[in-house]
């Protein structure tokens, strides 16, 4: 409750002003190789302040900025797989962080496309895979083809969900806030769930010793500029 009173605050106080949509831009690319705070909530609370006022003007720029920092955020992540060895990393050698990356190294094997596009959806899930899509070579002109689709249906979505929120209360910014967040949490844990049953995500249930391989895998060629 207190960091939503605090994102609450911060929106309220820069919702009127254009500096907040960069942001928004900033604060998705940091989620997408170190996702403290998923950047869903953020999106979908400033839709719901515009979805109040009815600002659909400011809500389409939303989607634009959000996508924009969602695409470059996993494009980070899949460079910094590509560069170095983060399996080895304190983030992805134990706890979640181990199991997620471990699970993605063995699902990237057979479903590389639709496994990028779905993950831009799961938090924690989304870095592991685009950091093991670098790792692995995959080709990296397929990569921003696929990813830059996934993060435009991806901030469409989020914005879409905070509008539907700001919609149902009116004018009052903080309840509006409350009411989008919360179908946000809702939302995505069904979309999370059934993202997880499609591809057999569910639980990154996992060998734990597991090591994604070094080397290009199922034939993709390595990246190009």
């Amino acid at each position: 409750m207190a960091l939503l009173d605090s994102i609450s605050n911060l929106l309220l106080s820069l919702a009127s002003s254009f500096v907040v949509l960069p942001l928004i831009t900033v604060f998705a690319t940091i989620d997408g190789f170190f996702p403290p705070i998923p950047s869903e909530t953020v999106v979908i609370s400033l839709a719901s302040v515009y979805g109040g006022a009815g600002e659909w003007g400011r809500a389409a720029l939303l989607v634009l900025f959000a996508s924009v920092g969602a695409f470059a955020g996993d494009n980070i992540a899949y460079w910094i797989g590509h560069f170095f060895q983060p399996g080895k990393w304190r983030l992805f050698s134990t706890g979640k962080g181990h199991t997620a990356y471990a699970w993605a190294a063995r699902q990237f094997r057979t479903k590389g496309a639709p496994l990028l596009f779905a993950a831009r959806y799961v938090p924690i899930g989304r870095v592991a895979v685009n950091i093991v899509a670098g790792s692995m070579r995959f080709k990296y002109s397929q990569f921003v083809m696929i990813d830059s689709m996934a993060s435009l249906t991806w901030g469409t979505y989020c914005t879409a969900l905070g509008l539907v929120g700001g919609s149902i209360v009116g004018s009052n910014p903080i309840l509006a806030i409350v009411v989008g967040t919360t179908l946000g949490v809702a939302t995505g844990a069904l979309v999370q769930k059934l993202v997880s049953k499609r591809l057999g995500m569910t639980g990154f249930e996992v060998d734990d010793a597991e090591e994604p391989p070094a080397e290009p895998t199922g034939g993709q060629a390595p990246p190009t500029s």
